[in-house]
C-alpha cells in the first residue's frame, strides 16, 4: 500500500511539474522567429558575444510585441523605466533609429521626460493625456507599424554582422 501512495505521489507531482513548465513553453521565443536566424551560421563569435546579441535580441522583440499589442501606451504603461532605457540602447545598437526616436517622443509625451517610478502613477499620467497628446500616440503606434519590417531587417542585419 506504501509503494502504490508512494507512485502516486510521484506521479502527480511529476503532473504537476509538467503542467507547471507547459504554460511556459507556449510562449514564442526568440530563437522560433524566422527573421532571427542568421543565414552566415559559420560566425566567429564568442559564447559572451553571442549572449549580448540575444540580450539586445529578445529586448527589442519584447518591445516590439508590446506596441503591437497595445502600442506605445500599454509598452509604457507595463514597462519598468530602466527596460525602456536599455530599449533605447538597443535600438541604437541594432541601428533602429527611426524607432527609437519613436519610442523617445511617445516618453516625453507621456512621462514628460522622467519615467514614472510606479505603475500607478503611470496610470494617472496616462488617464490625464489630452485628445491632442493621444492623438499623437496613436500616429506614433502606426509610424511604428510602418517601420516594423525595417525593424525586423536591422535585426536580421545586426546578427549577421556579429
Amino acid at each position: 500500500m506504501a509503494i502504490v501512495t508512494t507512485l502516486t505521489l510521484r506521479f502527480l507531482v511529476w503532473v504537476i511539474l509538467l503542467v507547471g513548465v507547459m504554460p511556459s513553453m507556449a510562449g514564442e521565443p526568440v530563437s522560433s522567429l524566422d527573421f532571427l536566424q542568421p543565414e552566415n551560421t559559420d560566425s566567429e563569435l564568442t559564447l559572451e558575444q553571442m549572449q549580448a546579441q540575444e540580450a539586445v535580441v529578445q529586448s527589442v522583440w519584447w518591445f516590439e510585441k508590446m506596441l503591437v499589442k497595445g502600442g506605445f501606451q500599454h509598452y509604457l504603461l507595463i514597462s519598468d523605466p530602466d527596460l525602456i532605457e536599455q530599449v533605447l540602447q538597443d535600438l541604437q545598437t541594432i541601428g533602429a533609429l527611426k524607432i527609437k526616436e519613436l519610442l523617445l517622443e511617445s516618453v516625453t509625451i507621456v512621462y514628460n521626460g522622467s519615467p514614472a517610478e510606479e505603475r500607478e502613477k503611470r496610470v494617472r499620467l496616462l488617464a490625464q493625456l489630452t485628445e491632442q497628446q493621444n492623438t499623437v500616440l496613436l500616429r506614433l503606434n502606426q509610424q511604428f507599424l510602418q517601420q516594423r519590417p525595417i525593424l525586423r531587417q536591422r535585426i536580421a542585419v545586426y546578427l549577421q554582422a556579429g
